[in-house]
């Protein structure tokens, strides 16, 4: 699959399904790549266009130039590859990264979505999290770091007790896409997202809305998410069973089934 000049960056992306069908965006989370929606892409690419892209600084796409970081960037890359593709609108799937950038863009660009599903995504972070996040990308701009270190401590926070077991290699695969990332391009986008704050104007957002919680989540659980189909008019939620922060790859059945329900209501309207 090609990679596009996206504004300067070279952005890695795959794309499958029929020509003509609805576009659905998956955007990843932060220290994984596109090959997290393993168990996604075969599901739904009979009737929609699959486009999965490497975030900036994740996968197969650059870091950028940027210095300073911000989930505006982000969203503008995905914006910038929509353009490039002569895609005019999307169904927007975003899990935490990803889903951060789902906020810039329902509120900055909500005539681009066909609607934006947040899954296991926060809009501001508390600071505990603030804390940890400072914690685990000390020294990681400097030459040489590696994302190796995090490995332990990225899975041992997203993934649920028992999810080792179950899927072993599921795990495995998670765990080596960890290793292989771009530790510039993680503490970058961390900056980002210690700098958004999107709470405020959650209640302006006019699309319509998905929220997808995993039910053992220990980095957003299903109460913080419940905020935001509380406060997005029309919101809609579905809590995936046994699954921590990563729903769609530890119960991708539960995940699709809800992310399935939501889309096909929307394009049975059109």
């Amino acid at each position: 699959m090609p990679t596009i000049n996206v504004g300067g960056l070279p952005t890695y992306y795959e794309i499958e399904g029929p020509d003509d069908a609805p576009v659905l965006t998956l955007a990843h989370g932060q220290a994984f790549d596109l090959t997290v929606w393993w168990a996604q892409v075969p599901y739904f690419r009979d009737r929609f266009r699959v486009l999965c892209p490497d975030l900036r600084g994740h996968g197969r796409t650059g870091d950028g130039d940027e210095t300073e970081l911000r989930i505006s960037h982000v969203a503008g890359d995905i914006v910038g590859l929509w353009d490039a593709m002569g895609v005019a609108r999307s169904h927007f799937v975003g899990t935490s990264l990803g889903g951060f950038a789902g906020y810039e863009l329902a509120l900055e660009c909500p005539e681009r979505l066909s609607s934006v599903t947040f899954a296991a995504t926060q809009a501001h972070m508390p600071e505990s999290t603030v804390c940890a996040i400072r914690k685990r990308t000390f020294g990681l701009k400097e030459p040489g770091a590696s994302m190796v270190p995090l490995v332990d401590v990225l899975l041992e926070r997203y993934v649920s007790d028992g999810y080792k077991e179950r899927d072993p290699d599921g795990f495995s695969a998670l765990g080596e896409i960890v290793a292989r990332g771009s530790a510039m391009g993680y503490a970058l986008t961390s900056d980002a997202t210690l700098a958004m704050n999107y709470d405020p104007r959650i209640g302006d957002i006019r699309v319509p809305t998905m929220v997808i919680a995993g039910a053992l989540d220990q980095s957003t659980p299903p109460d913080r998410m419940q905020l935001y189909q509380e406060r997005i008019s029309g919101a809609q939620m579905a809590v995936v069973p046994d699954a921590g922060h990563l729903p769609n790859v530890e119960n991708p059945e539960g995940f699709n089934r809800a992310l399935a329900g939501f889309l096909d209501a929307l394009e049975g309207q059109t």
